[in-house]
């Protein structure tokens, strides 16, 4: 009877690895990519001339460097000095675009930051659901 229960707790402990490393195969992009394909986007939304892609394309860069230092994971207020990069990357953008550009930019801007909240309450809503109950 012990054997058997054993060898249960050690095929879920073995199911339980398998399912999270399943998770763990996605490859993390540098810098230089998340910048690239974030710089892709923003042209082809906006309508980027090649002078404006490649000033935005190094504004993404230094933003994606500073947030992603090691020095800000586990910091005390590291989400507060992200947030304070970001907000500093958006006002050299919005200089490097036209009028046009800059209100279409304040509407991508805003659908990222509903998709944001939208995900932190499904996520909120499922962590509640698969909680078991104390």
């Amino acid at each position: 009877m012990m054997k058997k229960i054993m060898l249960i707790v050690l095929m879920l402990a073995g199911a339980v690895t398998f399912a999270n490393a399943q998770y763990s195969t996605r490859v993390k992009k540098t810098p230089e990519e998340r910048a690239a394909q974030q710089t892709k986007m923003m042209q082809r939304k906006l309508n980027l001339n090649a002078s404006q892609a490649e000033q935005i394309n190094a504004i993404l860069l230094e933003k994606i460097t500073k947030a992603s230092e090691p020095k800000m994971k586990g910091v005390k207020g590291g989400h507060l000095r992200k947030m304070e990069i970001a907000a500093d990357a958006d006002k050299k953008i919005n200089a490097v675009l036209n009028p046009d550009q800059q209100r279409q930019y304040a509407l991508i801007e805003e659908k990222v930051k509903e998709k944001a909240i939208e995900r932190k309450k499904n996520k909120a809503a499922h962590t509640m659901q698969t909680t078991p109950a104390q």
